[in-house]
């Protein structure tokens, strides 16, 4: 299963001072296995120590907004879906909160990949 997440290609100032900001869109493999509660326990240890990422992700789904803070939250989950050996801060400067449009369709892809997370956690239980 893959989720697909839309990551910064080119975030430059040119020579005339403009921003020149370009994403595309990329592909990242969803391991469901027991690794995914390793990385959680071993990525985030206070938060574990407290819940598991299911129910992290479950609550944060319901509780947290689009603002960077949720959106920072609901990385943290999906980052322990793909086993991966870049660093959780590697991984989040793949990603921008500066340009409206991106926004958007980044946190439509969040909430896409929630909804398939959530919903395959909901029906082993």
């Amino acid at each position: 299963m893959k989720i697909k997440l839309p990551v910064i290609t080119k975030n430059v100032i040119d020579e005339q001072g403009k921003r020149i900001f370009e994403y595309e869109d990329q592909d990242f493999e969803v391991d469901t296995s027991l690794g995914l509660e390793m990385r959680w326990e071993s990525k985030f240890p206070e938060i574990a120590k407290n819940e598991t990422v299911v129910a992290y992700a479950q609550r944060i789904n319901e509780r947290a907004g689009n603002d960077i803070v949720g959106v920072l939250s609901k990385l943290k989950v999906i980052y322990c879906y793909f086993d991966t050996s870049m660093t959780f801060e590697n991984f989040v400067k793949m990603f921008d909160f500066s340009q409206k449009d991106y926004i958007e369709k980044l946190i439509a892809r969040i909430k896409a990949a929630f909804e398939l997370l959530l919903d395959g956690a909901a029906e082993k239980n």
